[in-house]
């Protein structure tokens, strides 16, 4: 079953590399999570309001990759 994002990703699925695979990405948001409790900490909100939509980007990619490419 197709996710309501799904065709959203399509768009930039032929420019992601085969051999990037969904556990990249969640790699990806498990290394760098901490980054984003830094830039709360240290009052960045801005900043911090970004990599926390960059991170949330990462999970929608994270599942519609996976559901995509099986």
């Amino acid at each position: 079953m197709l996710h309501p994002f799904d065709p959203f990703v399509k768009v930039f699925l032929p420019i992601i590399p085969r051999w990037i695979r969904p556990n990249h990405f969640s790699a990806f948001r498990i290394v760098f999570t901490p980054y984003l409790g830094y830039l709360i900490w240290t009052g960045d909100f801005v900043a911090g309001l970004i990599w926390f939509i960059v991170l949330g980007l990462t999970d929608m990619f994270d599942g519609s990759l996976a559901r995509l490419r099986d």
